[in-house]
């Protein structure tokens, strides 16, 4: 009655969000090497038009993951993965 119904489950607890898993370890990666890749190109003085997306792009897939596993049903939490796999 009245406010935010709880969800019926919990995708992960505490201690499992701490946990290391494959998919954030591996989107950590990649962001740590675009944002390397960033740094070396902008000092070329080229156009950096193109590599201020990439480096957009590529964070926010770890964003996205990271957030799904704070979703508060399977549709969102599927939603949030689809949304990483979108950039």
């Amino acid at each position: 009655m009245g406010g935010t119904p709880s969800p019926d489950y919990t995708f992960f607890s505490e201690n499992e969000v701490c946990m290391e898993t494959p998919l954030l370890d591996k989107s950590l990666d990649f962001s740590i090497n675009v944002v390397k890749f960033y740094e070396a190109f902008s000092k070329s003085g080229k156009n950096l038009t193109i590599a201020n997306q990439l480096l957009r792009s590529a964070t926010s897939v770890g964003a996205n993951i990271n957030e799904s596993i704070y979703a508060i049903s399977k549709a969102d939490f599927i939603s949030k993965l689809h949304i990483s796999l979108k950039n």
